[in-house]
This record gives structure tokens, sequence and C-alpha cells, in this order.
């Protein structure tokens, strides 16, 4: 059974990004970034109105095997959400602002791969770069591994202090 944060779990220990608890359609949920904090205000409406039937924060972990150099091992990948949409699809939610480094990248063309029935959709925050790394990550993902990526623009005029519990 997959694992994730609730209410009744521990808090994640590292402090690298994390932002803090908020309330979403009446359920609290711990944000490891701003991006995150967005998007579940910007989905409340959604999940208010039953077009999502189903959701899950941090879903997983998921193992997954990797190779490098000539060496095996395992590492452990866990989406931000999971949502079945009134449409009865089913899409596993990654969601990224402004970054999306060698190593994050790698899991999810890794979890793409090795389970290739889990529909991965990444969710950018903001502006999608135009060109540069960044840009030529997303589009490889997306070019062959991705399901689709959302472009989700934060309310405009809204401070981070408005997504805030």
């Amino acid at each position: 059974m997959p694992m994730g944060f609730g209410e009744d779990r521990i808090r994640p220990s590292t402090s690298y990004g994390k932002c803090g608890w908020t309330t979403c359609n009446g359920q609290r949920y711990f944000c490891d970034s701003k991006a995150e904090l967005i998007f579940l205000r910007t989905i409340e409406p959604m999940m208010e109105a039953g077009a999502i039937l189903e959701f899950t924060w941090k879903p997983g972990p998921f193992a997954i095997e990797y190779k490098y150099k000539g060496k095996t091992g395992t590492k452990f990948y866990t989406p931000d959400a999971f949502i079945v949409w009134q449409n009865a699809v089913r899409e596993y939610i990654e969601i990224k602002r402004g970054q999306l480094d060698q190593e994050a990248g790698t899991k999810l063309k890794y979890f793409c791969t090795q389970y290739p029935d889990n529909h991965l959709v990444l969710v950018w925050v903001g502006r999608l770069p135009k060109k540069g790394v960044i840009h030529r990550r997303i589009e490889r993902l997306s070019r062959s591994l991705l399901d689709h990526v959302w472009v989700m623009k934060p309310i405009p005029g809204a401070t981070f202090d408005e997504y805030l519990d």
C-alpha cells in the first residue's frame, strides 16, 4: 500500500523547500513548495465541483531500478499527487516551478518507463521556459514519456500569504 503524508502521518524530516500545511477541500496537506500550494488551491474548485473523483496527496513511494556507470540500484520516487478525473482518467502528477534538475528528470524518465500503465503529468507552475536546459529536458520527456504537460499560472495579483492557511 502506498504511503503518503496526511494529518496522521509524520512530517518530513528535511527542511529543503518546505512550505507548510494548507487546507484544500476540507483536508489538510503538507506542501513541499509554493508550487504545490498553488496547485492545491487551483484544483480546489475542481474538487468541489465533482470533476475530481479521487485525490491522493503524495502517493507512493515507487521503487525505481536504475543502472549508472555499470552499477545498479534502487531509488524511490514519490509523485506529488494522484487524481482520478470524472471521465475515469487516472493521472499521477509531478509539480515543478522554475527548476527541473537532471536527477528529477531522470526519476521521471525511469518512473514512466518502469510503470508504463501509470500516466504521469508534469504540472509546471508559472511561465514555461522557451529555451535552455530546462526547456530541452521538458521537451525530451514530453515527446516520449509524459502523458502531457499542464502549464498552470498562479492567480493574478495573489500574494503567497493568500495561499496559506
